[in-house]
């Protein structure tokens, strides 16, 4: 039956901050993100109509027209503003102590050119570029110390400048009758970013995600918000970020959806392919990866491919291997430190090729290293699961499948590379020459253990394998489920609050959802399904999310596996994103489906919690040890603690559960060093209460 993989192999891969806004005056703006329109100033040859400006004088080739707005930014804000035609000429940014319209003064801007692109400049430098149209909503945005620039609600730049304080708006307009509308500033809330913007939410693949507000106490209340149609399965997992959902479809589409109502933004077409072999046409059947502005995703044609993540533009595509040859990309890529991992398996193992996998250059596509998992005129070893990565000691960690011919090297095993050379560390072997198809499909999750870095992964066998991730000793070894060549389990797995959570196959026909104790593996509870669970796990907010065969979105409690609310849809093999308020899955009646929830359920008032250290501006050397400090208000209990290194893009887990009233967690400080260090504490139980803290470094 090993003819049968596709089916189950797309289903891993696919399977205390404050905000000042003060007017010069000494008025003060609310917090908001709709915003507060502008008051213009130091107005030269532009009409005033509210907070809308246009050229009415001076010449048709100089940007001798413009204003600043009286209002002044001093920490967490935007400033927004829309086009009004596509062929005129003019700046529009934030700049610190403005003397005059000049451009090439503006910090941050967005230059609107007269041949529909709109570029990123920063003090005049360019940075990038989009394209626009008459109508479209441009912002830009100060966050925690980052500057990021959006079209339409999608990011489409991250600033590598750090933002400076104070500023305000200032635009400069070239041609004559140039206009904008609309033009507002407004507050940001100091709250975690919820976004999933890779396959199991990070490098680590923890599958968890910190900032959203659904919980226990809410999530009964999600409803279908809205629901997209494509022409083809959807096992990927669909990412959110920036307002922007992407999923991929078996039709070979790219797709990127408004996060609000599941409006097309943009579509790309990477193509089909229909092996002899196989009588079934591929198209995209993994998650895509969204970093620094760009989309990338592997393809049933063995491509892998880059993407601006704005506009759908392509930036690169490389031919990784022959699909004629019945090389197939399963896998969903890993974006970390510059490169993407990516594995190679076959379109249904028939025939069975030899495994590979690659490391590519995220800035250009060239291949920069590759580990085959067969020797020479062998074939086996597909890699058809996703990497995760390991920053601190710089390995990449993936699970092979099953032996088909000659010698066998790396087939149905888990192997640690290096991550910068390819080069193998260890290699936890479970069986010689598996040819009874029991290996793994499911991706690595990795997690710590009491200060022992350590990674789990199920298999098709029926267990789950816990690993020192450093030596790749086996920690244990827990029975989920029975084994066969079409069950035991390929959910990659979650870790929070101190477990595991993953799906299995039970007798091939139905299906059971698990949690691990982390520490020893045993089963904390279990939960029989009518049909297997062959997706990731996805959990926020004491809650877990699975899709299953049943055709339904199931989510549970995590303390006690009962089941909290269920919406039956369709099949569903892939994983479930979660953003701030919604959850978002794809499945075989060609859909990508959102769950949300109503406006009404968003709190208005929360316990509090402040992070007074460590400080911003404050210098942590590595292997130092330094303690975070808050202070939380009555009602929050446990909190979690993380960090981010990309001033608050992504964030992770440093430990979960600790008791709030203590105040303090010592942590030592670790590689990679960065300028954009922030730590943040999260009430456990209701992630939407939160403390961030400013941004530091690490030496």
């Amino acid at each position: 039956m090993r003819n049968r993989r596709h089916l189950f192999s797309a289903a891993t891969s696919l399977v205390g901050c404050s905000i000042l806004l003060a007017g010069v005056a000494g008025a003060s703006l609310q917090q908001s993100q709709t915003g507060h329109p502008v008051s213009w100033t130091a107005v030269v040859n532009c009409s005033v109509v509210g907070n809308s400006l246009q050229k009415t004088g001076g010449r048709d080739d100089s940007y001798d027209a413009g204003a600043i707005s009286s209002e002044e930014i001093s920490g967490n804000a935007f400033v927004e503003f829309t086009t009004v035609d596509s062929t005129k000429a003019l700046f529009c940014g934030l700049a610190r102590n403005p003397i005059g319209t000049h451009f090439e003064q503006i910090d941050f801007s967005i230059k609107l050119t007269s041949f529909g692109v709109a570029e990123v400049r920063e003090m005049n430098t360019y940075r990038s570029e989009t394209p626009y149209r008459a109508g479209d909503v441009l912002r830009i945005v100060i966050q925690n110390g980052q500057v990021g620039y959006y079209k339409n609600g999608g990011q489409f730049y991250s600033s590598t400048e750090p933002a400076v304080f104070p500023v305000r708006v200032v635009a400069a307009l070239q041609s004559m009758g140039a206009k904008i509308t609309d033009v507002s500033i407004g507050g940001l809330a100091a709250e975690p970013i919820a976004e999933w913007s890779a396959y199991q939410h990070d490098e680590s693949h923890s599958g968890f995600s910190p900032g959203s507000k659904i919980g226990i106490g809410n999530v009964s209340s999600l409803s279908e918000s809205w629901s997209f149609q494509t022409g083809g399965w959807v096992t990927g997992t669909p990412i959110v970020s920036g307002g922007v959902v992407y999923a991929g479809s078996w039709d070979g589409h790219m797709y990127a959806l408004r996060e609000a109502d599941g409006v097309v933004i943009w579509s790309f077409d990477a193509g089909t392919i229909s092996p002899d072999r196989c009588g079934t046409t591929y198209g995209i059947d993994g998650t895509a990866a969204l970093s620094g502005g760009h989309l990338y995703f592997g393809s049933g044609r063995a491509e892998l491919i880059a993407l601006t993540a704005s506009s759908g533009e392509p930036l690169w595509r490389t031919q990784l291997a022959d699909p004629n040859d019945a090389y197939h990309i399963w896998a969903s890529p890993t974006v970390f430190d510059g490169k993407i991992y990516i594995g190679l398996a076959s379109h249904c193992v028939n025939p069975c090729v030899a495994g590979r996998l690659v490391c590519v250059s995220a800035n250009d596509g060239h291949v920069i290293w590759s580990f085959n998992t067969a020797p020479p005129s062998s074939t086996g070893g597909a890699v058809w699961s996703s990497v995760a990565a390991d920053p601190d000691h710089q390995l990449v960690f993936v699970g092979t499948g099953n032996y088909c011919t000659g010698d066998d090297t790396h087939s149905t095993s888990i192997l640690a590379l290096n991550a910068d050379t390819g080069s193998l560390v260890w290699e936890f072997k479970k069986l010689h020459a598996d040819l009874n198809n029991l290996d793994f499909g499911a991706s690595p999750v990795l997690f710590d253990l009491a200060g022992t870095p350590a990674l789990a992964i199920p298999c098709k066998d029926g267990h789950c394998y816990a690993l020192n991730r450093v030596t790749g000793e086996l920690l244990w070894d827990s029975i989920i489920s029975d084994g066969d060549s079409r069950g035991g389990s390929i959910s990659s797995p979650a870790a929070a609050y101190g477990r595991l959570y993953m799906g299995a196959t039970v007798q091939i026909t139905s299906g059971k959802v698990v949690a691990l104790d982390q520490r020893d593996g045993h089963i904390v509870w279990e939960h029989a399904l009518a049909k297997p669970v062959l997706g990731a796990a996805a959990v926020t907010g004491g809650v877990v999310f699975f899709g299953s065969d049943d055709k339904s979105i199931h989510a549970f409690d995590v303390s006690t596996g009962a089941e909290l609310w269920n919406a039956q849809r369709a099949s569903m093999l892939g994983g479930v994103s979660i953003s701030r308020a919604g959850v978002f899955i794809g499945s075989l009646d060609h859909r990508v489906y959102a769950f949300s929830l109503p406006s009404s359920t968003d709190p208005t008032t929360n316990p509090t919690i402040s992070v007074s250290s460590p400080a911003a501006g404050e210098v942590w050397r590595v292997k130092s040890k330094h303690e975070v400090a808050w202070r939380a208000s009555s009602g929050v209990s446990r909190v979690d603690i993380s960090i981010s290194r990309d001033g608050g893009s992504t964030w992770a887990m440093i430990a979960t559960g600790v008791d709030a009233a203590t105040g303090s967690f010592r942590i030592k400080a670790k590689k990679p060093r960065s300028d954009d260090v922030m730590i943040r504490v999260v009430d456990s139980s209701e992630p939407v209460v939160s403390g961030v803290t400013g941004v530091f470094r690490i030496d």
